[in-house]
């Protein structure tokens, strides 16, 4: 199997949902967000409901993919 990357290097957060609320949105992004920046894990109280996978680009650069239970 071939891994497959967002080449984007802008993109710093990929959704694999569709999100009706914008409070979830911000409130997850900045989790999200966080988690590439500082290296931290996901708060424990918030695991049931999602799950960030950091990924690291080839090029060294890093996005989190972010997937709802």
């Amino acid at each position: 199997m071939t891994a497959t990357y967002n080449t984007n290097e802008n993109v710093k957060v990929v959704f694999n949902a569709i999100i009706n609320s914008r409070e979830m949105v911000d409130m997850v992004g900045d989790v999200a967000r966080k988690m590439v920046d500082t290296g931290c894990s996901l708060p424990e109280e918030l695991e049931d409901i999602f799950n960030i996978e950091v990924i690291t680009r080839p090029s060294g650069s890093k996005y989190a993919r972010v997937m709802f239970a």
